[in-house]
């Protein structure tokens, strides 16, 4: 690489951190990161790539590992522990804890002081925490990385070929449980179905929620209709965001729906009015509230590969749509072509492979909803944002707008 384009590459970060950290904003300091992931890469010569990929590896494997023995949690708040007091603490064998804790240490994830005991870091702290960075490794871990490291063995044995139906994915191959459903096996495992409603959480945080770009509050009409179904919605926290900003919007309106485990956890956790309705649905099935204003399916679509978005729609989801209705898919829409910038929804769209899913191109949604009957009526999203919504309604709608639901409906919800 050219000496001058080290110099220019290091003057950019130079000018960028001249703030304390503290006042730098998220987006500044990801693109400092991008920034400084291109000098790492223009400096390093192949074999230097070849290492770091090796160190990373190595270090996914001990994140891993210090979560599963509850090592970061073990760690104390303040102050320091041993080696020895730490393997008694999680019942390990010391010569263990020591090798991994060596590792966590070179990974600055783990600090060690002269006295050869060891702190928290930052890192550690995030990995510790109960609703952080340490359930939604485990789960991106466990559910795709894991798979998609046995990604060149799936091929060999399936065909060079996309991955295209759940129940043969890479995950499900891996798991054993081929011919079985991703979620409704999370149904049968509390533990698991718990975690991954976590990661979700901690995951969704990472993004702007959608009525940051999208107006909801302009669904709004005079008539008794739902206003907006969440299909898929968790515990409800994009819906409680939306009547935040939309307060005109009544609560007795919105619609949470998810699988009845989810739905159990969303209502013990009172995050919604208690006039939310909150029902069970499994978007495998027709939609049971009819002509809403608009249905939101988030994070939900990329689970699936084309074939089984274009049924899903076609099948459950627009026999309920009125004329006017609205679909509205919040999910990261890839750029095309892409740069490194792009690493974030080009990463996720690998990532949902292991289910036979994929994150889509602007390209993608126009030709899936397309042949699901559906045509695009508005793409948005920040101008610096990966993350958007696309919005759909019936192809061959009629212009004067869509019923209202039956009083036979609202009394079911």
């Amino acid at each position: 690489m050219a000496k001058t384009s080290i110099r220019a590459l290091s003057k950019t970060l130079s000018q960028m951190s001249q703030r304390h950290a503290s006042s730098i904003s998220s987006q500044t300091r990801l693109g400092m990161l991008r920034q400084v992931t291109k000098l790492i890469r223009d400096l390093a010569e192949p074999a230097d790539l070849m290492a770091m990929h090796r160190e990373s590896m190595l270090e996914l494997v001990t994140i891993r590992s210090l979560i599963s023995m509850n090592v970061f949690r073990s760690l104390p708040d303040q102050g320091s522990i041993s080696s020895q007091d730490l393997s008694k603490s999680v019942g390990a064998e010391e010569s263990l804890i020591s090798r991994l804790l060596r590792m966590a240490v070179a990974s600055q994830l783990i600090n060690q002081l002269p006295d050869k005991t060891f702190t928290h870091t930052k890192y550690s702290r995030g990995y510790a925490a109960e609703l952080g960075n340490g359930v939604a490794f485990k789960v991106l871990y466990d559910e795709s990385f894991m798979p998609l490291s046995r990604l060149h063995l799936w091929l060999k044995e399936k065909g060079l070929k996309e991955p295209n139906r759940q129940e043969t994915s890479p995950a499900l191959w891996l798991d054993g449980s081929e011919g079985k459903l991703f979620f409704d096996m999370l149904q049968q495992d509390p533990v698991r179905l718990a975690d991954f409603q976590k990661c979700m959480r901690v995951v969704g945080d990472y993004s702007l929620p959608p009525s940051q770009y999208y107006d909801f509050g302009a669904l709004m009409d005079e008539s008794d209709r739902p206003v907006l179904v969440d299909i898929g919605g968790g515990q409800g926290q994009t819906l409680v965001d939306v009547l935040s900003k939309c307060p005109h919007i009544p609560p007795d309106r919105v619609v949470l729906q998810d699988l009845p485990a989810v739905v159990a956890t969303a209502k013990r956790s009172s995050l919604l009015p208690a006039d939310t309705p909150i029902m069970d649905y499994n978007y495998n099935t027709l939609q049971p509230v009819q002509g809403a204003k608009a249905y939101l399916m988030r994070r939900i679509l990329h689970s699936w590969s084309d074939e089984f978005c274009v049924k899903i729609l076609k099948t459950n989801i627009i026999p309920a749509m009125a004329p006017d209705s609205v679909l509205l898919i919040s999910d990261y829409i890839v750029p095309d072509p892409v740069s490194p910038d792009d690493i974030g929804p080009v990463s996720s769209a690998l990532a949902m492979m292991a289910l036979a899913g994929k994150e889509r191109t602007l390209e993608d949604f126009h030709r899936v909803l397309g042949e699901a009957g559906l045509k695009v009526t508005g793409v948005f999203k920040p101008a610096d944002e990966h993350f958007g919504v696309v919005e759909a309604k019936l192809r061959d709608a009629a212009e004067d707008g869509a019923p209202a639901a039956s009083a036979t409906l609202r009394a079911k919800l």
